[in-house]
């Protein structure tokens, strides 16, 4: 449910409403301006305002929607901690491939220095 929030600004003062017929009506004296131009206002993109007034189209929060958005969020960081925590598990299992290469490749060395130590000394 939208609703039309009204701010004077001296002095101030904040109303609101649940239309904008009941908003111009309450307040076409301060307004200055015709219902018909309210009604063509773009109220979903700009707020209207004047030097003595401010109205905004708005949705009202409930206590469910800021669970909801506060639960949004923890899920948000949730998925990125899992996100990285899965990257650097990936980083770990390949320096764990490079040190197994690099022991494999050791064991070779060290083979192939067996081999010409016996050979040098059956020589």
């Amino acid at each position: 449910m939208k609703v039309y929030v009204y701010i004077q600004q001296k002095p101030l003062k904040v109303k609101t409403y649940t239309s904008l017929t009941a908003l111009y009506l309450a307040n076409k004296s301060d307004l200055s301006v015709s219902k018909s131009t309210l009604e063509k206002y773009n109220f979903d993109s700009f707020d209207y305002v004047t030097s003595r007034v401010i109205i905004s189209k708005t949705e009202p929060q409930t206590t469910g929607d800021i669970y909801r958005e506060s639960l949004q969020k923890v899920v948000a960081e949730l998925k990125d901690a899992s996100s990285k925590a899965a990257d650097s598990q990936k980083e770990w299992k390949k320096a764990c491939e490079l040190s197994q290469q690099q022991k494999d490749g050791y064991k070779k060395m060290l083979g192939d220095l067996d081999k010409e130590i016996d050979d040098l000394l059956n020589n």
